[in-house]
């Protein structure tokens, strides 16, 4: 049981194995539930507990892109978390720059989209079909020319 908590769940980080641990440790039903399982020797329940415990706590690790060390945080605060070790940054921003050109991108190539039945502009976003045509439901009684 401990191998797969500090092989599978922490990636062989004995600190951050020992932060989910001190995590766990703070939910008193949750252990209370653990030590349930263990004395039933059922360990596919424990894991799947834990497991669901991260998952329903938005517990994520990541590793610092400066010192190489596995931070564990909350994906709540995951925009200011910073590394425990050098104080850096975990997740880097991009520059609103280039997310808005890509975004002026995406835009001009869907001008010009029309309804393939009657021709009228649709949405972007659409299957090609305007509301008219997709609310009257006659798509079969349109003839082609």
């Amino acid at each position: 049981m401990k191998n797969w908590l500090l092989l599978e769940v922490c990636k062989g980080d004995p600190d951050c194995d020992k932060k989910i641990r001190e995590l766990i440790l703070v939910d008193k039903k949750l252990v209370k539930n653990l030590n349930e399982l263990f004395v039933k020797n059922t360990m596919y329940e424990i894991k799947k507990l834990i497991t669901n415990y991260i998952k329903e706590n938005k517990i994520i690790i990541r590793t610092c892109k400066e010192c190489g060390k596995k931070n564990v945080i909350s994906s709540d605060n995951l925009i200011e978390a910073k590394c425990v070790d050098c104080n850096k940054q975990l997740v880097i921003r991009q520059d609103n720059k280039k997310i808005d050109s890509f975004n002026k991108e995406h835009q001009n190539n869907n001008k010009g989209k029309k309804c393939i039945y009657c021709g009228a502009p649709v949405a972007p976003y659409s299957n090609m079909v305007c509301q008219n045509c997709y609310r009257t439901n006659s798509l079969s009684s349109i003839r082609f020319n």
